[in-house]
C-alpha cells in the first residue's frame, strides 16, 4: 500500500492546489513507485475515497497499469455542489482549490472518463450520505466498460466511516480477489 498526498491535500494544499485531472500527478507517483525492485508491477490496484474516489476512478481510465479501482463516496461530479455548501466547507475548499473553488469544482467529472475503465471497479457508498449519494456510483457504473459493483450501505454515512469495521475489510478482500 502506498498514500501520498497530491496538490489540494494535506501539507501540499499550501503550495499546490487541487486539479480536475488529477490523473497527471497519480500518473507520476504510480510510475515512481512502480520502479522499486520490489514490487509486481502487474498487481497494481487505486483506490480513494470522497474526491480521492473520483480520482482514482479517471487514474484508472487513463493509465493501464492499473488491474483493480476502488471508489468510496465519491461523484460522478461535484459540479454545482459549491453555492449550497455550508460557510466552513467554503472556506476549506477555497483553501484546497484556490481562489475560485467553484469553478474548479464545476470542472471535475468522469465525463469522457467513465467509458475509457476497463478494469474491475468497486464503488462503495452509504445511504444516509448527503454529500455523495449513491445515484453518482450509478451514473457512473452505467458508463463503465469494465466490470463493476456497486453496494450500497443503508445506513453508512460519508465514506461509510459509521461502518468502517464492515467496509474496510470488504474493500480489502475485494483488491486481493481482484489482484490473485
Amino acid at each position: 500500500m502506498f498514500a501520498f498526498d497530491g496538490p489540494g491535500q494535506g501539507l501540499v494544499s499550501t503550495k499546490l492546489k487541487l486539479r480536475p485531472d488529477f490523473e497527471v500527478p497519480i500518473r507520476a507517483v504510480t510510475g515512481a513507485v512502480l520502479g522499486r525492485n520490489d514490487l509486481d508491477a502487474k498487481r497494481v490496484a487505486i483506490g480513494g475515497i470522497s474526491y480521492g474516489g473520483l480520482f482514482a476512478c479517471r487514474a484508472a481510465a487513463f493509465d493501464d497499469r492499473f488491474r483493480a479501482v476502488v471508489s468510496v463516496s465519491s461523484w460522478y461530479t461535484p459540479a454545482g455542489r459549491f453555492p449550497g455548501m455550508d460557510p466552513l466547507s467554503k472556506i476549506g475548499l477555497t483553501h484546497y482549490m484556490g481562489a475560485n473553488p467553484q469553478a474548479v469544482q464545476d470542472s471535475i467529472t468522469m465525463k469522457g472518463a467513465a467509458e475509457r475503465i476497463r478494469v474491475p471497479l468497486l464503488q462503495v457508498y452509504g445511504g444516509l450520505d448527503k454529500a455523495s449519494s449513491p445515484e453518482h456510483a450509478h451514473r457512473v457504473a452505467a458508463e463503465v466498460k469494465g466490470p463493476k459493483t456497486t453496494l450500497v450501505f443503508d445506513d453508512g454515512v460519508h465514506v461509510c466511516n459509521n461502518l468502517h469495521h464492515i467496509v474496510r475489510p470488504l474493500i480489502a478482500d475485494w483488491v486481493a480477489e481482484q489482484l490473485r
